[in-house]
């Protein structure tokens, strides 16, 4: 399953629940429960969070999207398995839900899989 969190908090919001990392990763949770996985036997790999708007300033909302992401999966005792965040400049990620393997590509950068 794959969420791309825009923002950390949805501030009470629920009409898009894959869009904010305090709803998205209980959504995932919740969807993956009903389908017979368990929260103990799921890992979790995050990739993005990059400081789009420079490394400093108040518009830290990678960095945020990361540490709110990861405190939602601590509290649902979810492992993260990987993760290839933070830096300056966006992903693009493919996910192969056979495998779990994420392939991330980083302008400039050669292509990794976690």
């Amino acid at each position: 399953m794959l969420a791309h969190v825009v923002l950390a908090n949805s501030a009470g919001r629920t009409d898009c629940p894959g869009k904010f990392a305090d709803t998205a990763v209980p959504r995932m949770i919740q969807l993956l429960i009903e389908h017979g996985a368990t929260s103990q036997s799921a890992v979790a790999k995050i990739a993005g969070g990059a400081s789009m708007f420079g490394a400093s300033g108040p518009f830290k909302i990678g960095a945020a999207n990361t540490e709110a992401v990861l405190a939602a999966l601590a509290k649902a005792g979810i492992r993260v398995a990987a993760q290839h965040v933070g830096e300056q400049k966006g992903r693009r990620i493919t996910l192969d839900c056979t495998t779990g393997n994420l392939a991330i590509e980083v302008a400039g950068a050669p292509s990794i899989v976690i």
